[in-house]
């Protein structure tokens, strides 16, 4: 039997309860960017630095930033992509990995105290459920989070990622002393292949809205761009 809504609605609540909080309590011991990148170029490098932007949903500026500081701090290396010239490989270093190993330790404690009088049962339950929500969330709520409808927002989401991506290519072309043509393609080249799934993905979610309904079809093409160009300039 499937969740009601307000089974639906309580379980996004306390998701975000659960998510703040654990925001909160980080963002004070410790930068989770920072974390999360090394754990990237820990476990999954060789890696690029767009890759792990688009897997942390961070800018890439902020990535690059991150991942020359945890250069500088002798935590991670980068090098060449024989694949292309442009981009940039991050791997950690053995310093690196020891530092996330202690980190994750201490995590562990925390954890542990947390959860000291869960039973094993309850623990592996819940273990297994956020594996599943984890899952269906990369399965699908990212689509949907990201897809917005080419109504009044006009595909807000994508513009900020578009121009968040240019700056990235262009503050990398413009260190590596690469022709601005360089740049621009580099942008192109990532930008292009998202870009036609936002499309796609607003198309299908605009279809689902309007269905066979003219009156609802009328009201979101016609009426809302009216007024959307009357009450914003």
């Amino acid at each position: 039997m499937e969740a009601n809504k307000e089974q639906v609605s309580e379980l996004a609540r306390m998701t975000f309860r659960f998510a703040e909080a654990m925001r909160l309590g980080t963002s004070r011991a410790f930068d989770p960017m920072r974390v999360g990148v090394l754990q990237l170029a820990a476990e999954s490098g060789p890696v690029r630095s767009g890759e792990i932007a688009e897997r942390l949903d961070a800018l890439p500026s902020s990535v690059t930033r991150h991942v020359r500081a945890l250069v500088d701090s002798g935590l991670a290396q980068t090098s060449p992509d024989p694949a292309d010239g442009r981009a940039v490989l991050v791997e950690a270093t053995d310093a690196g990995r020891a530092e996330l190993q202690q980190f994750l330790d201490v995590g562990d404690e925390v954890f542990g105290a947390v959860i000291a009088d869960w039973s094993a049962e309850d623990v592996v339950n819940l273990t297994r459920l956020l594996d599943r929500l984890i899952e269906s969330w990369a399965a699908v709520g990212v689509r949907h989070q990201q897809a917005m409808p080419p109504v009044g927002a006009h595909g807000g989401n994508t513009a900020l990622r578009d121009a968040a991506l240019l700056a990235t290519k262009l503050e990398h072309a413009a260190v590596q002393g690469d022709p601005l043509e360089h740049a621009l393609s580099a942008y192109q080249t990532e930008m292009v292949p998202y870009a036609f799934r936002a499309v796609g993905d607003a198309t299908k979610q605009l279809r689902r809205l309007t269905g066979s309904n003219a009156v609802q079809r009328w009201v979101l093409l016609r009426a809302l761009p009216r007024l959307h160009r009357v009450t914003v300039p």
